[in-house]
């Protein structure tokens, strides 16, 4: 069983495209015609071998090449770690890898706050629109580099599963969408219309939108696509009906929510 496109795009994200030991860049910039180099390797915690540094004969298959059991380190690290195994345990290079992943996070937000205040200062989403299809959902979170969920209070667990489902399926889509074929796109927003019907069969409405913001990644100003999803109830205080005028001067009214909410 190999690492799948979805546990390695998660690895690479939520590691900043950093050794989580060194913290090293793992892609460099091509020079002259030659493509990128990557010095990044996605390495087992528990090893895949008999033999293998921290092997574990009570891990199965699909449990070697998940994302819990991975984490991402520069070439030289790899090896520093493979070759120490009775300091770098599996416990510690858990640690290691949180500890990382929160430096990233907590780094990113630093970066995100500070290009906003000194270069491009902007106001955030006020209202965010109803989203009733699968279509809508699918171009809130199609080609974007990061994600803002919520929800409302939720009250048992079969509700936590409910919305934890559609959240994290919304993400995986998010993340795989630039690389899905028209035909599985097409699967996609249909599975994603079945499960907002589940929501709103069980009261709740689904609310999203996009927002752009400036990052400063080693040293360069990017531009990011942020995904904004919301999961309230229908009777929400948050949810308001805002008016206005159809082509055919009719009066109607488009329930919005708000952002921060």
């Amino acid at each position: 069983m190999a690492i799948s496109d979805k546990t390695r795009k998660r690895l690479w994200a939520k590691s900043g495209n950093r050794c989580a030991v060194s913290k090293v860049e793992l892609i460099y910039a091509p020079t002259g015609d030659k493509d990128d180099s990557i010095i990044g390797e996605e390495c087992h915690i528990f090893g895949q071998s008999p033999g293998g540094p921290r092997y574990d004969p009570t891990l199965q298959e699909d449990q070697l090449d998940s994302y819990d059991n991975l984490i991402l380190l520069s070439r030289n690290y790899h090896k520093i770690v493979d070759d120490n195994e009775n300091y770098y345990t599996p416990d510690k290079l858990r640690q290691i890898k949180q500890a990382h992943e929160q430096w990233v996070s907590k780094t990113l937000d630093f970066e995100i706050r500070n290009v906003r205040s000194k270069e491009q200062p902007e106001a955030p989403i006020s209202f965010l629109t109803r989203l009733s299809s699968g279509n809508e959902v699918f171009n809130v979170i199609a080609g974007s580099h990061a994600y803002d969920f919520d929800h409302d209070e939720l009250r048992d667990e079969s509700e936590v599963e409910l919305v934890a489902s559609f959240l994290q399926n919304a993400q995986d889509w998010g993340e795989l969408s630039q690389d899905l074929e028209s035909s599985q796109r097409v699967r996609a927003k249909h599975q994603i219309s079945l499960e907002l019907q589940g929501l709103e069969d069980n009261g709740f409405w689904v609310f999203g939108g996009v927002m752009q913001k400036m990052v400063k990644l080693s040293g360069e100003p990017t531009l990011w696509r942020i995904a904004i999803l919301r999961v309230l109830r229908s009777t929400s205080p948050q949810i308001v009906s805002v008016g206005f005028d159809s082509p055919k001067s009719e009066k109607t009214a488009e329930p919005v929510a708000g952002a921060n909410g």
